[in-house]
């Protein structure tokens, strides 16, 4: 069964389409394509599957987006409608939003941590080599026999000064090092835990994403919104459903499913899994 996701936004907005992979050399063309002479939020939607190497700093660096949300991972087909009326359709689609809006976002995850967060002591050539005082692989095996048998463990990153949870699969690891890889962006100082999904985001953790989101507002009003979730629109998609129009009022909002989400705010562009994620586009009251 097919189906359309779609959201009239009260913006201008510009699109650009590509076709490439999620490589640096594609997403700076696609940013190329996209950018403005001023800073805009910029949205990002990618077809295929992301691997544990995503140049979202290269794209969002080339578009003048130091703001960037969107979904890698959508697994239908991405296609824009020009001012000429010719409807083009690609593996990659930027969206520039203008207006002088801001991009918010908040995010809530069904992953637990099973172990306390650890700090990472060292990095090399995208893989984790020590978490504390020990080899990466040996803490990932210890982390992984508080799991329940046939658990999916996965990765838990603490990040930015609110120390967001950022969930990553456990994409490879180098026995002869004893190390782990999670993704290339990582960085030496960031903590790590192995959490394991309860299969649904609680409400409580909805409650909570959303009273972030309304906290990063500062007073801003917002106008349209955006959700990514791992599973769409369907009963667990609960983080626009759940007293959403009490706290955002009557706005336009889509849901999209996603392999993997994009979360932005005032840091650096990262890529998270496991993870619903709610982007607001806003403007000063």
């Amino acid at each position: 069964m097919g189906g359309v996701s779609a959201i009239a936004l009260p913006v201008k907005s510009e699109v650009a389409i590509g076709n490439g992979d999620y490589s640096a050399r594609s997403l700076r063309e696609l940013g190329r394509a996209i950018a403005a002479d001023r800073p805009c939020p910029v949205f990002l939607f990618g077809r295929s599957r992301p691997s544990a190497v995503v140049a979202l700093d290269a794209f969002s660096d080339e578009a003048n987006a130091p703001q960037l949300g969107g979904a890698l991972g959508v697994g239908a087909g991405l296609s824009a409608v020009g001012a000429d009326g010719v409807v083009r359709e690609g593996t990659l689609l930027a969206l520039r939003i203008e207006d002088e809006l801001s991009l918010v976002d908040a995010s809530a995850t069904a992953v637990e941590p099973i172990v306390p967060f650890a700090p990472i002591t060292e990095v090399r050539r995208g893989y984790i080599e020590r978490v504390g005082s020990e080899r990466a692989l040996d803490w990932l095996r210890a982390s992984g026999g508080s799991a329940p048998e046939g658990s999916l463990l996965l990765a838990m990153l603490a990040v930015g000064p609110e120390r967001r949870p950022l969930v990553r699969g456990i994409a490879g690891v180098e026995p002869s090092r004893g190390a782990i890889h999670v993704g290339d962006d990582v960085e030496e100082g960031e903590t790590i835990a192995i959490g394991i999904s309860t299969g649904r985001v609680p409400p409580e953790a909805i409650e909570g994403a959303q009273r972030r989101a309304l906290r990063r507002l500062s007073g801003a009003a917002p106008r349209a919104a955006l959700l990514v979730d791992p599973v769409g629109r369907g009963p667990r998609a609960a983080l626009a459903q759940c007293g959403f129009e009490e706290r955002f009022g009557s706005i336009p909002w889509v849901g999209i499913r996603a392999a993997a989400q994009i979360v932005s705010g005032a840091e650096r562009p990262r890529l998270a899994q496991h993870t619903a994620t709610l982007s607001l586009l806003c403007s000063a009251s």
